[in-house]
């Protein structure tokens, strides 16, 4: 059995999707609409000013790249928000003073210099 098998092919599948990334971001080069004149940019996206897009290719466009939506993002449940919020880096060492704390109490209570407590 080889060693070292698994990170080889996580490694692998990272560079695959880097490379994918970067091939994506070179689709794009066509983009340059900012550096062109208005005349062009409608020339290359097949419109006009005055009347826009006709039923006919708007139709065309949704069907070829979708509607024009944003994706929804999902959200997490509110008893995931609230455990990260209790549990993150500094909460943790909030939670460990607090340990503490009650560690040193409950070692000796009958001592109360430890700990900060008004007298009853």
């Amino acid at each position: 059995m080889q060693r070292g098998t698994g990170r080889g092919e996580e490694a692998k599948g990272k560079k695959e999707e880097f490379e994918k990334a970067l091939q994506q971001a070179g689709a794009l080069d066509h983009l340059d609409f900012h550096k062109k004149s208005l005349e062009e940019v409608l020339a290359s996206l097949d419109t006009n000013q005055e009347e826009g897009l006709s039923e006919e290719k708007a139709r065309e466009k949704l069907n070829r790249v979708g509607p024009n939506k944003l994706k929804e993002r999902a959200t997490r449940s509110w008893y995931v928000k609230l455990l990260i919020e209790m549990f993150g880096l500094f909460q943790n060492l909030l939670w460990v003073a607090a340990a503490l704390s009650f560690l040193g109490y409950g070692l000796t209570p009958s001592d109360n210099t430890n700990v900060l407590l008004p007298e009853c």
